[in-house]
């Protein structure tokens, strides 16, 4: 888990451990994007198109003083490649998605005609949500500072009803820091990305 040095130090001196909490509940999102993520009716889930992969991101600095942050869609998804071809991430322009079936999603990185990254992953869909699931992030982890604990990461995206794509991430985790103080936290953030133009492949 990454946290900052006075994070840390707090929990270390106290002795007793620490819980960090960030929720950032649908409930306090900017209004549009409340309207945008109501379901359709009976209609059929379908992330299918092309967006935009610079959008804006809302997390604790939304909390505190409602400002966007700017959020990279590529990177939120593309989470399983190597140093070396995440950095080629920065390179995108946009982020296509395809549904071949109800349980896959393909997933395409391209600067222009450039493909940067593809995959493809299984996914959960909630009929009645609406919300497409991609599979958890977990594991073990080693942090700065002496920390070491397991971390869950979680997300999920909508196609809101402005035909933009929306993406909920969950994360958390428990640990130790220096091996004897226990450490608990999770937060939320939110992202949103325009859909665009499919330009010729």
């Amino acid at each position: 888990m990454k946290r900052s040095l006075p994070f840390l130090a707090v929990c270390l001196f106290s002795g007793a451990g620490c819980v960090v909490n960030h929720p950032l509940e649908q409930e306090s999102l900017p209004p549009a994007w409340i309207a945008a993520l109501q379901p359709l009716p009976r209609a059929p889930v379908d992330l299918a198109g092309d967006y935009r992969n610079v959008g804006e991101g809302a997390g604790l600095s939304y909390v505190r003083n409602h400002r966007f942050a700017r959020s990279n869609l590529a990177s939120n998804l593309f989470r399983d490649l190597s140093a070396e071809k995440r950095s080629l991430l920065s390179r995108a322009r946009t982020v296509e998605l395809r549904q071949p079936d109800v349980t896959h999603l393909t997933m395409i990185a391209r600067n222009g005609t450039e493909v940067l990254a593809e995959t493809t992953v299984l996914v959960t869909i909630e009929p009645k949500s609406g919300w497409v699931s991609l599979p958890n992030h977990d594991g073990l982890q080693a942090g700065a500072f002496g920390t070491a604990g397991y971390q869950k990461d979680r997300i999920a995206l909508f196609k809101g009803n402005d035909g933009c794509l929306y993406l909920d991430h969950v994360s958390g985790g428990a640990g130790v820091a220096l091996v004897i103080v226990p450490v608990v936290g999770s937060q939320e953030t939110w992202g949103r990305w325009e859909q665009v133009m499919a330009l010729p492949k």
